[in-house]
């Protein structure tokens, strides 16, 4: 059998680039020309000096990573020579770096990585883009690679020097050009006949590529799976292989491609069809990475891997409902999996379902008894449910799973701090931030710890250190804007104030977007105004203070407020158009919207400016007259609130701590209290020694409440909307204040700004109120005194 005469094109004597596999067929007999760099420096002199090849004498070229070595003018000089001594018929195989392609490796960061071993050694990234530097330094220019190829520069090299039909095609972050001499003889890459040992050297790479695989070697079971596909492009398994060690490289495209030609060939290879939609899911493509799994399950229902990451992918999509459905079915094939009895709970905790969240996390801790974050989860799950024991044992065996997770420190901290605990609060705080300088939430809630202190100072300085880690974090900003009002910066304070709308729970301020421009205080002669209630009922009876001043600025006002205040609302100064809160497109009708609680900033309240003329709001006189029979005729009357949200239990006092305001002779107590409270009066009786009669629970509105309190001579209150409703009516008022109070009562003063007729009641240490209710005590014996009989 004649041999056909392949010239192999090398880089180097001691450890030249290997021989294609196709010309290790026997068939092909090689005729090596080396560059020797101890010998000739000079590269072009080398691949140029092919005097010793006579023309037309070998059928192939085999050359490989070396043209890379030369100058762009230098590139056209070798390959005449490569045209030159070809046969008629023959042609050349070219293989070297692209350049575009290692440049996509470089933008994703990998510098240092081996693309191929050289006879000097690993090729990176950075060699190839910016050269040899070492070798460049020392004088040997024989490693610098100074030309980048792209396809397009190949093909034109290859076609200006007179090679016809060239194919040009990727095999990893190499090209591979195959250029022929006669335009006549045309044929695929490698333009080889198939000998009958292909398949069997394909199979031998592909058993080779698995072994370097499994040794974590993927570039070279790359190379391997490579050179199986030239020799038998039709095996499904190859083009599965090769798809998961480009996987594995982080190549997630160039794997997607190998999987789909795998299933082409095959398209019942079920693994296939789940590593694809892993690959789906790694790139965050989720809508087909669920329809890869479901391909994957039609062919093997019982695929628990694919039931479980298809819930995965249905999560991200935010479809809790085929979430939930898909870890059941992987719990009903697996029941012992922990890992999705914890990822069903966190859905039942997206959906506020504690009682089940909690079942799903407790499964998860009982088969894997060291899964701190289930136990962090659980903990959530119990302190959302408000059973703060069982929240506080289940941070505690997180911690004692793993000390250095920050965020059970952090969320330990939180439940400590929300009882009042301040000292072991701040030690979790410190703990979190210890394992993590960079947690801006801790950051946040120390801050809000030391303003629950007093400690104002410390707590703007963390409150800042907070936004420094993360300047768009909107409940720093709104708790910075807090810390500053209460400290008298309003200027400030209004500023960071705004910030409230961008919070995570932003409805719980307004539930809606208007699409009409804001206004920011400028004259709106012969436009409408939208203003809108806010907040809480506090906060709406405290600011319709200035609506007269935005009248003050324009044309139509219209206010939006919520049906409870709507009675009481309807001679209210500055409106000329009062609504119920409606909907959106209610207010995209005027020409401006304005949250009320952003007026102050606008007319830049100060302590000294606010505008304070009392009264702003006032009673029905029908509805005075009503109550005012309800009430006893002698006595000194004082209406009583003494619960306010139950959120905050720093506002709700127990009835029985008034035991002793009843007691001073001449007084008659008059609950005004709403709610729970209320009807634990009615429930459990009226604490013993103490008589008040409570109409709270008879009130329709705000407009009840108002007429009730009119007729009485004292209002002694928690922080509530009721002492907000007294002081903006000029009655006298006596507020209780805890010991960190909201920021509208500011510090060290017994006054108001807000209210004239207020008197502020003052916790001197947290959680004391014997020292309040004995001053207020003494004070009223002293009032009651002297006060004309009724």
């Amino acid at each position: 059998m004649s041999r056909k005469c392949v010239l192999h094109v090398g880089c180097g004597h001691q450890h030249p680039e290997a021989l294609h596999p196709v010309f290790r067929q026997p068939q092909w007999q090689e005729l090596r020309l080396d560059i020797n760099p101890a010998v000739k420096p000079d590269i072009v002199g080398s691949m140029t000096d092919m005097h010793a090849v006579a023309d037309d004498s070998v059928d192939a070229i085999w050359s490989c990573h070396n043209l890379e070595h030369l100058f762009a003018h230098e590139v056209s000089i070798a390959l005449e020579e490569f045209f030159r001594v070809l046969r008629a018929n023959g042609f050349v195989l070219i293989r070297l770096p692209d350049i575009q392609a290692v440049a996509r490796e470089v933008a994703r960061g990998n510098l240092e990585g081996e693309l191929y071993q050289s006879p000097a050694g690993p090729i990176s990234p950075i060699d190839v883009l910016w050269g040899h530097r070492p070798s460049i330094a020392s004088g040997n220019h024989f490693m610098a690679h100074k030309t980048g190829f792209t396809r397009d520069t190949l093909q034109q090299k290859l076609e200006e020097v007179g090679f016809c039909a060239v194919v040009i095609k990727h095999q990893g972050l190499d090209l591979m050009a195959t250029g022929y001499k006669d335009s006549a003889y045309s044929r695929p890459i490698p333009g080889i006949e198939k000998s009958e040992t292909d398949p069997a050297i394909a199979k031998y790479h592909r058993s080779l590529g698995d072994d370097q695989h499994n040794q974590g070697k993927l570039r070279d079971s790359l190379a391997s799976y490579q050179n199986a596909l030239q020799f038998n492009p039709e095996v499904a398994e190859a083009w599965y292989n090769m798809g998961n060690s480009l996987h594995g490289l982080g190549d997630f495209e160039e794997a997607i491609s190998c999987f789909q030609k795998a299933l082409q060939i095959e398209p019942d290879l079920v693994q296939a069809h789940y590593n694809l939609a892993n690959t789906y899911l790694d790139q965050k493509n989720y809508a087909d990475a669920v329809s890869s799994y479901q391909k994957a399950l039609a062919l093997k229902p019982d695929y628990m891997d694919a039931v479980y990451n298809m819930a995965i992918s249905f999560f991200e999509q935010g479809l809790l409902d085929e979430a939930l459905s898909s870890y059941q079915k992987a719990i009903e094939l697996n029941p012992n999996r922990s890992e999705s009895w914890y990822n069903m709970g966190i859905i039942y905790q997206q959906q506020a379902n504690w009682n089940r969240a909690i079942d799903c996390y407790q499964k998860a801790v009982n088969l894997t008894p060291d899964f701190a974050q289930a136990y962090n989860n659980l903990a959530i799950a119990y302190k959302e449910r408000n059973s703060l024991p069982e929240a506080i044992s289940c941070y505690q065996k997180a911690l004692k799973l793993r000390p250095d997770c920050a965020d059970a420190w952090y969320n330990l901290g939180s439940i400590f701090h929300g009882q009042g605990n301040y000292q072991p609060a701040g030690a979790c705080y410190q703990k979190a931030l210890d394992i993590q300088p960079g947690y801006f939430k801790a950051c946040n809630n120390f801050a809000k710890l030391n303003q629950d202190m007093l400690q104002l100072d410390n707590a703007l300085k963390w409150y800042k250190k907070a936004l420094e880690l993360n300047p768009d974090y909107a409940e720093a900003r709104f708790n910075l804007s807090t810390a500053y009002l209460l400290a008298g910066n309003f200027a400030a304070g209004w500023q960071e104030y705004e910030w409230r709308f961008k919070r995570r729970e932003w409805k719980n301020t307004y539930p809606y977007r208007f699409k009409i421009p804001r206004w920011r205080g400028q004259s709106f002669v012969g436009k409408r105004l939208y203003v809108h209630s806010e907040q809480g009922l506090g906060d709406i009876l405290q600011f319709v203070r200035y609506l007269p001043m935005v009248k003050a600025r324009g044309g139509t006002v219209i206010f939006e407020t919520i049906k409870p205040m709507m009675r009481l609302f309807k001679d209210l100064a500055g409106v000329d158009e009062l609504v119920e809160v409606s909907q959106r497109e209610q207010a995209d009708r005027n020409d401006f919207y304005i949250p009320l609680l952003s007026l102050p900033g606008i007319f830049q309240s100060s302590p000294e400016t606010i505008p304070n003329r009392i009264p702003y709001l006032k009673a029905d006189k029908s509805m005075v007259d009503r109550w005012k029979a309800r009430l006893a005729d002698t006595g000194f009357r004082v209406g009583l609130v003494w619960a306010g949200t139950i959120t905050d239990p720093r506002r709700t006092i127990p009835l029985a701590r008034f035991r002793q305001i009843s007691r001073v002779s001449e007084v008659r107590l008059y609950g005004l209290q709403k709610g729970i409270s209320a009807e634990q009066i009615e429930v459990e009786g009226v604490p013993e020694g103490m008589e008040i009669t409570n109409f709270g629970q008879e009130f329709a509105d705000f407009a009840d409440t108002a007429a009730a309190i009119d007729n009485l001579d004292l209002i002694i209150s928690i922080d509530t909307s009721v002492a907000h409703l007294a002081g903006a009516m000029g009655k006298p008022v006596w507020l209780l204040l805890p010991f960190a109070p909201d920021w509208r009562w500011l510090i060290d003063r017994e006054d108001s700004p807000w209210y004239p007729t207020m008197r502020l009641y003052r916790q001197q240490r947290p959680g004391d109120w014997d020292a309040v209710f004995k001053k207020i005590s003494i004070d009223l014996h002293r009032l009651s005194g002297e006060a004309p009989g009724k």
